[in-house]
């Protein structure tokens, strides 16, 4: 299994102190199950599910312990603990996900980034290659941020993903600084990534969007850093944002040689407030 539950597990006593046992800088609960088993697999050990096993959790009415700060405060502090040790460039992703994160301070974690090397830990991209490769986070990527029309907003999911989001046209919206609908990542395969939904065009339509699949000429994208231009590879044409449209505002059109404004597109580090 890519994590655990982390409550219930059963693990070699002296395998335990060996990899590192506990962040000593994590905070009384949450996060704990996943550092482990980041921790577990990128230093040569396994989490497995035994699916024959029975154990029973009887949940206390109350906790005996109290969160210093707030819940909140507590998980978000173990969280970015997690993040700053063990996923190396892919901490991009949770911090555009998850803004609030960003500026949350983890402590000290130079003794587990020094636990880490002397493991001989394997990177994040590992994992994720041969742990989760069922994952929507790609393993490689050219921009996880926002894609900025210098005419109108940004690229938004508005919301939508595999379940509800299949062959909805592509949106836009006014860009807002808060990460979430808006973040996207520019795959190194060429694919524009809202999570596990690609937008995918054909020529002279509104781009849509579709489930993600690997190889499909048509969810695949080439920007130009000079005209700004977002190509489709496909049909050679590029996005371009038409507001006068009440639906389908976002379409693919020949590539305008004048750079109009509606073609011209910035993949932007989000700026989350």
């Amino acid at each position: 299994s890519p994590t655990m539950a982390g409550g219930l597990f059963t693990i070699n006593r002296e395998y335990f102190y060996e990899i590192g046992a506990y962040d000593p800088g994590m905070e009384v609960w949450g996060g704990e199950n996943l550092e482990m088993s980041f921790r577990v697999w990128q230093c040569g050990g396994k989490v497995l599910i035994h699916p024959c096993s029975h154990v029973g959790h009887v949940f206390r009415k109350q906790t005996p312990y109290t969160f210093p700060g707030g819940t909140g405060k507590v998980i978000f502090h173990n969280n970015k603990r997690l993040v700053e040790v063990w996923l190396d460039k892919y901490k991009d992703f949770v911090y555009a996900i998850m803004p609030e994160l960003k500026n949350v301070d983890a402590g000290d974690v130079s003794e587990r980034l020094a636990l880490r090397e002397r493991l001989k830990c394997k990177d994040f991209r590992w994992y994720l290659q041969n742990i989760y490769p069922e994952s929507s986070m790609p393993v490689d990527f050219h921009h996880v941020g926002v894609l900025k029309n210098e005419a109108y907003g940004c690229a938004d999911s508005l919301g939508l993903d595999s379940e509800n989001g299949i062959n909805h046209d592509a949106g836009i919206f006014p860009c807002h600084n808060q990460g979430g609908n808006q973040i996207l990542v520019y795959s190194k395969n060429g694919e524009l990534r809202f999570d596990d939904l690609c937008m995918e065009g054909s020529k002279n339509s509104a781009v849509k969007l579709q489930k993600c699949s690997e190889g499909n000429q048509k969810q695949s994208w080439d920007y130009n850093q000079e005209t700004k231009q977002m190509k489709h590879v496909y049909s050679g044409q590029c996005i371009t944002v038409d507001q006068s449209k009440d639906n389908g505002k976002v379409a693919l059109a020949p590539c305008d040689e004048q750079h109009n404004a509606n073609q011209r597109w910035h993949l932007e580090q989000a700026i989350l407030h």
